[in-house]
Parts: structure tokens; sequence; C-alpha cells
């Protein structure tokens, strides 16, 4: 079902529309009006968020008005009714039943008199915020004190002494001695605020996956007539204390947790010299006006804060309740801790999720807990050690909490020794691996509360940085081989063995990433082991634990718990909100977002609504190739037993470098992972392909496995096309990669797209194996679907980096044979590809029909 097509100027949309960008705006308010849960596919390139904007905030300025015409005419209406039973009351002998229905008409007068009122403050309002703007003297001031700087995130530093050097030398013992007397007498300090709601609902919330999408978002914001029109949008961009806190003494610690908890403890200090000088109700309440008088992005907002010297997190949480846009990261949307936390109130408002084509991958990855063997043995450690000196000052009560934990340590330890001797991996649900660990009688509620209460981690990391400047190192064997007591020990057998005392979590896909892939940082191992434990007791039956055992070392083993049912985090989403839509670039099968989010929920079929629709470039600016053979006549087929074949790998090299020869300014050539990568770059080495394809005319780039190389790798690669040789370049990339989202190779940067073979994700992962066997446990063959789907987005999301708006051109090759033979891979591929392809039985044919593409242009 298609709403009828209207005239884009009445959304204030800046520029002319295309049809298809009409097309989603009409389909957008049909959504809204109708209150549907809606999964709308525009590629990307087509101006899809700009669309989203203008009908959105089109839809609520309208709905705003069709609720103010409501009111003032049922106003009317029992006025008059109101007279007219007064006039009959006079004179009838049916007074006390007349009089009965006035009442009742009057409550619904003075319920109708305050919606009136509240748009008439509403009104007021914006022309405080309008005044706000336009005489915002403190904003001209920091522009011109920041004007030659250029604006940027603050990024963390991993200074490790920065919580001791934010203790006076004197409290430095003090503050490590955990204070928890009671249960009730510690009181987490969270935002709350008192201020109600009194402005005309819905809002609209709209969610991307990274801070760089919702800048792109606020971006398209300004473009538009709602940023600067005498009605203006009030919108506020949402982050975390890592983003928004100017405390130097806050901001440059190692990570969230520690930042969280510092920021908190500022706030209770009764030292007024400790307190947070940027928490200040006043300048708090002004800098909040600022933020909705104007559309701001989170780099505008921090500057903002800093010249101001208000603190942005709280200011834009004291925004939300007047803010008509809310635009927000995933995971403050999809975690219901998180979004209670930030005061969200989702009753009868829109929920907007762009990007939605790895929502339900962003669910799981939020509601997954990996801990590893290393986090608990250095935990234990520190944990005993923190005991042994500090046993004389402590309370009985935290003595008997820090015991538990200890308990539950040694347990883990126990399990994981257990299972080596059976086998490498192990599943249960999450009571059945409570009770083979043997702590299901433990109140694991009331630990975690007091965990959270005596903020027990913090004092851990404290402790431990505090002392480690006075332990030598000396030579001992490994930590879970020879148990070692004392907090000396324990920090010299780290530092003998050249580790950070901040434990990390390395990615372990493979030994190349473990030395070259970032790490995370935790300040504590027992802030994940929190989150662990806190997982465990969530109810949700279909969660489950992972172990894999290292049968050589406990500390290279690990517990992972993972959720099966991503639908019952959406669940309180779907019931509150009138609307909910998902939108992406490729979205396609919707049965798969029907079938695993909202039929589970119950949603109706009949409130379920789809929309797809088609590029804006035209049929000649497109060309795809499905190309199953490659110069010498081998078949490319990269099925698992044939990717380390070196005949396919030399053959696939040979095909690359002749279509170097066709394909001018940038190349862009992604393979199914960095492994694949490496294989096909050192072989291709080996055998000179690479300096043939040089001679072709193509610097060669990488992608690297670090973000932080990204960037210079970018501007070589640009500057390469585009320099003073403008010979181009071929940039070998990942396709689930850094470079596969978010990145626009348009014009000469994409002028061809290669996919060597199929992106398959490991199906002997027992994770995999957990989440496949439960969809088809809904569904026949709803499992197998999911992992082909998995492979297909992942593609569609690499061949969506070129093309990226209506004058743009490109090639796309599909190097694999059965992008020409299975009809379900084809049809997984999104409708403005898959009808452009021409299906190539002989490398000769591809080449020809790539050459005619360029010359014809």
């Amino acid at each position: 079902m298609n709403p009828m097509t209207t005239s884009s100027a009445k959304y204030g949309f800046p520029f002319i529309a295309y049809d298809i960008q009409e097309q989603l705006m009409d389909a957008l308010i049909h959504v809204l009006d109708n209150n549907k849960v809606a999964i709308i596919e525009s590629p990307t390139g087509t101006g899809k968020s700009l669309s989203i904007i203008c009908a959105a905030l089109h839809w609520i300025q309208h709905n705003e008005d069709n609720q103010l015409i409501d009111c003032t005419q049922r106003l009317q209406s029992l006025n008059e009714e109101i007279d007219r039973l007064d006039a009959q009351i006079k004179v009838s002998d049916h007074w006390i039943q007349l009089q009965h229905s006035k009442t009742t008409l009057c409550q619904q007068k003075e319920t109708i008199d305050k919606q009136l009122k509240a748009f008439n403050m509403k009104k007021e309002r914006n022309q405080c915020l309008i005044d706000k703007r336009n005489n915002s003297f403190v904003k001209q001031k920091v522009d011109l004190i920041n004007k030659s700087v250029t604006k940027k995130l603050k990024t963390s530093s991993n200074t490790t002494q920065d919580l001791i050097n934010s203790l006076s030398d004197n409290d430095v013992e003090d503050n490590l001695i955990v204070d928890y007397n009671s249960d009730d007498e510690v009181v987490d300090n969270k935002d709350k605020t008192d201020e109600e709601e009194n402005y005309i609902r819905p809002k609209i919330y709209y969610c991307s996956r990274t801070h760089s999408q919702l800048s792109q978002f606020i971006s398209e914001i300004k473009k538009t007539i709602y940023s600067r029109q005498q009605r203006p949008v009030r919108s506020v961009p949402l982050s975390s204390r890592s983003n928004y806190c100017i405390n130097n003494s806050v901001s440059r610690l190692s990570n969230n947790s520690l930042i969280n908890e510092k920021c908190i403890e500022l706030q209770n200090s009764n030292n007024s010299q400790m307190k947070c000088q940027f928490l200040k109700n006043t300048l708090i309440n002004e800098f909040k006006d600022e933020v909705l008088a104007d559309v701001m992005d989170i780099e505008d907002i921090t500057k903002l804060g800093k010249g101001v010297k208000a603190c942005p997190y709280y200011s834009t949480r004291m925004a939300i309740p007047e803010a008509e846009l809310v635009i927000l990261p995933y995971n403050i949307l999809l975690h219901s801790a998180t979004r209670e936390s930030f005061g969200i109130n989702l009753k009868d408002s829109v929920v907007i999720v762009d990007e939605a084509h790895n929502l339900m991958e962003t669910i799981y990855n939020i509601h997954s807990i990996d801990i590893k063997g290393s986090h608990v043995l250095d935990c234990l450690t520190q944990l005993n050690s923190y005991l042994t000196k500090y046993r004389t000052r402590l309370s009985a009560k935290n003595t008997m909490y820090i015991k538990q934990i200890v308990f539950i340590l040694n347990q883990l330890i126990k399990h994981f020794k257990k299972c080596s001797q059976n086998t490498s991996q192990n599943v249960d649900n999450s009571v059945n691996f409570m009770i083979s660990v043997g702590i299901e009688n433990l109140n694991l509620y009331k630990i975690l509360d007091y965990c959270q209460k005596s903020r027990i981690a913090r004092k851990l990391f404290g402790f431990n940085e505090n002392h480690k400047k006075f332990i030598k190192p000396e030579n001992t064997d490994e930590v879970d081989k020879q148990p070692i007591n004392g907090t000396k020990a324990f920090l010299a057998k780290i530092k003998a063995k050249g580790k950070s005392i901040n434990v990390k979590t390395i990615n372990t896909s493979n030994t190349n990433d473990q030395n070259n892939e970032e790490i995370k940082t935790f300040g504590s191992p027992l802030y994940v082991i929190q989150e662990f434990l806190r997982a465990l007791i969530t109810t949700n039956s279909n969660a489950k634990v992972i172990t894999n055992c290292d049968k050589e070392s406990i500390r290279n083993s690990s517990l992972k718990y993972i959720i099966l049912n991503p639908f019952t985090h959406l669940k309180d989403i779907i019931n509150e909100c009138r609307s909910v839509v998902l939108c992406g670039g490729t979205m396609k099968p919707f049965e798969e977002y029907i079938d695993h989010l909202f039929k589970p929920l119950g949603v109706p079929l009949d409130r379920i609504f789809t929309f797809s629709c088609g590029h804006v470039i035209p049929d000649s600016n497109l060309v795809t190739i499905a190309l199953g053979m490659g110069p010498n006549n081998r078949q490319l087929n990269y099925t698992f037993q044939n990717r380390n074949n070196n005949e396919l790998i030399e053959e696939t090299g040979r095909t690359v470098a002749n279509l170097c020869t066709v394909i001018p300014n940038g190349l862009i050539c992604f393979f199914p992972s960095y492994d694949f990568q490496d294989l096909y770059y050192n072989v291709w080495q080996k055998l000179g392909i690479l300096k043939t394809i040089e001679s072709k005319g193509k610097t060669l780039f990488r992608e690297p496995k670090k973000a932080s190389f990204v960037s210079k790798v970018l501007s070589d690669y640009n500057l390469a096309i585009i320099g003073s040789n403008k010979k181009g370049a071929l940039l070998m990339c990942v396709v689930g990669g850094k470079m596969s989202e978010g990145i626009n190779f348009s014009d000469h940067l994409g002028r061809g797209v290669i996919v060597v073979g199929l992106p398959y994700a490991n199906k002997n992962s027992i994770e995999l194996k957990e989440k496949i066997n439960y969809f088809n446990s809904f569904k026949a063959n709803s499992g197998n679907e999911f992992y082909e789907n998995l492979c297909l987005k992942a593609v569609n999301q690499s061949i969506g980096r070129a093309i990226r708006h209506k004058n743009d051109f490109a090639v796309i090759v599909l190097l694999d044979s059965r992008y020409r033979y299975k009809e379900n891979i084809k049809q997984g591929l999104p409708d403005w590809i898959s009808s452009r392809i021409i299906s190539c039985d002989n490398f000769a044919k591809a080449l020809s029909s790539a050459k005619q593409f360029f010359q014809n242009k």
C-alpha cells in the first residue's frame, strides 16, 4: 500500500525532491498518522536522512496544529453544551440529572483548558528560545575564543595514575576503604529531575549506530527550514559522559565505568573543593536553554559547555522533557537500564531507528557479556590482597560481601578446570550454569547492590594503582599455575610479564588480530564480572552461557553470556510507542524483521507497514557483473574448501589486475575477512601480481586493523587518485570491517567495487549454532535463512559504498560463480543491484562490459 504522492514543498524539503524521496516522505507520514510499525528501505545515496527529517518534523508540527484545532473546537462545543444545560437547569424538574451532566462536561472542559494552557506555554517558551538564539552573546564569545580551534570530540587518555592524582595525599587511604554500613544507607545518586513534561507529545526519538552518523543527521537538519524558522524544532543530542564530560579530573580516566563513578562521587562529595565546578544548577539551566534554542551536535555542545563552564552531559539530559526531537545512539535506546537512567519516557512517542540493517546484531552485542579467565584470576588476586591489607579496617558486612565475591571467583576457576577435563566448549542456560558453578544459593541481587553502592570496583582499581609504584619486578610462574598472595607479589608478577594493571580484553578471532587489533581497557576486572553476574540474574529464558576452555591455561579460557531472542529487548519500545520505524539502505528481506522481531511480540500484521524504493540513478549509471570465471578459465568458487587453493588465489589476482586496466580512479576490493585478505596479499606478493597491479597505474592500499589508522589510509588513497599523478588506486578492504559501513566512496573514490566470494560466518561457531537452532525452533528453516541473511547483508553494505548521489556511476563486480546460479543469493541483493546484473560465463565478456561502460561515460 502506497499513500498518494504529495508535493515535497509541503514538507519543507530544501531541494527539488526526487520521486522516490517524495514517496518516502509520504510513506513516513502515513506510518505516523496511522500508528504503524514500519520497515523502510531506501538505498544509500538517495537522500534518505533528509527525507526522514522533513517528513518527521513536518508531522510533529502538523500534529500539534491538529491537536490545537481539535482542542479549540471541543472547548467551543463544551461551552455551548454547558450554556444549554444552564438554561435547562433553571426551568426543568430534572435539574439534578442535568447538574450531574454539567459537572461531567466541566471536568472535560478543565482537561482541555490545561491542554490549551500547555500550548500557550509552549508558544511563549518558543519565543524565549528564539530570543535566546538570536541574542546568544555567550555563544558569540565562545565562538570567538574557539574560532581557531578545529572542532573535535575529545578522546580519553589511558593515564593509569589519574584516579590517584584526583585525590589529596591525606585522603588516598581513606578513599580506598569501602564504606558500606547497611543495605539502605548509601543511595545511588542518579540524575532525578522533578520537571514534568508540560508540553505536547509525541516526541521523536531518532537513533543510529555511531556518533558520526548522528552528527551527519544533525548537519542535515541544519539544511532545512526547521532549524531556523520562527517555530524552531527543539532538538537535543544525547551521549555518554565520556563524550560530554568537560571536567579533566573525570574525562581523562581510562574507561566509562570509572568516569561514571568518579562523576557521581564528585556530586556527592562533602568537600566543596572536590565538588564538580561545572554542576551548578543555575548554569546548567541556562545552558539547557542554549541547547534547545539552536540545532547543535555533540561537538558544538561540548565546545559551548567549556565556554559557559556548565556540564553538557546533565544539561542535555535536563533538556529531554522539552525537546521535540531527541537524537541518541543505539545503546541508550536499546538498553532499558540506560534508557531509564536518562529519564526517557517513550509513551506515545515515535522511535526512528536508522541504519537498522544491523539492529538484531546490535541488540545481541549490547546484551552480551564476555569475561576471560584472566579477569577472574586477576580480580581474585586483587581482592585477596585488598582484604589482607584492610581486614582490620573493614566492617563485618563489608568483609562478608567481599568474601562472597571471592567465593564466586573461586567457583568460576573450578568450573574452568572441570570443563577443560571434559570438553573445550560447554553451553548452559543461566539457571543451569549457576547450579553447575555452585552459586545458585547466593543472593546475587544483594551482592550486586553492595558492589554498586560501595563502589568496590573503583576502590579496587585505586588500591592497585596506589601500590603499583612500590613494586619491583621479579620472575614468577604463571598466575593460574602458582597461587600468590599479597599486593606486591601480584603487581610484581604483572610487571614482570610486561602487562598493564588495567585488564585488557583482546579480540581473539585470530592471531593477527590479537597482535594488531585495538583493545578494550577495563579499570578493574571486577567491572566486567559485575556485568556478567547481573546478566545471569536477568529474567531471560532464552539466554545461554558459553564456556570456552583452554586446557593449557585458565587465563585464556572464557565465559560468554548471549541472548537468543532479540525481540524481548524491543518489547517495551513497541508497546509504549505510537510508531516504530526501522529504516536503512539494505533492509531486505523484510520477513526477517517481521518473523524475528514483530511477530513474537504480538504485533498484528495489519499494523506492519513495509516500503522499498529504487535508486535515484538512471540505469546507465550502474553495471553489476556476476563473474564466475577468471582470465585463465578457472572457476571462481570461494567455498571454505577452496579458499586456500593457490590456483584460485592466483586466478583472483589476475582477475583484479585485469579489471584495474579498465576501471579508472578508485577501485575498492572487499575480502571476506582479515585472514583472507592477508593470505591473498601475501600470495599475490610472491607471484608478482601486486607489481602487475601497480604497473596498471593503481597504487595499492590495505584497510588497517587499527581504527586510528583509517583516516590516514583514506587520506593517502584519496591523494593517489586526485594528486599530481592521478593514476588511481586499489584499496583492499574487509566485508564487515572498518571501511564497509559509513565510508563515502563517491565519484572518483569508488568507480568500481569488487567483492571476492561470500562472507559466510563460521557455521561451527557454537554461538552461531545456538542462534540458528533457536530460530529454527520458531519456524522451519528460519535459522538457515538467518545465516544466509547475515552474509548477504554484509555484502550489501559493502557494495553500497559506491553510488552516493544521482550523478554518480560505478561498476560492481561480484566474484563467485554462486552469484550467477544461486537464486537465493540473487534475491538477497537489493533490487537496484539485482535488476542491473549481467551474468558473465567468461572473463572476456565481463572485461568488455566494464570497458564499454566507462567508454560511454
